[in-house]
């Protein structure tokens, strides 16, 4: 896929598996609500 103009993504740390499973079973629940 080639980049877009304009849109850009900021990283503001890095994890490990762990707290990949957190963020993706928290963004569950909210979208759930």
């Amino acid at each position: 896929k080639d980049l877009e103009k304009g849109k850009w993504v900021k990283i503001t740390g890095w994890g490990d598996a762990a707290e990949a499973e957190k963020a993706i079973l928290d963004s569950q629940k909210r979208a759930a609500k």
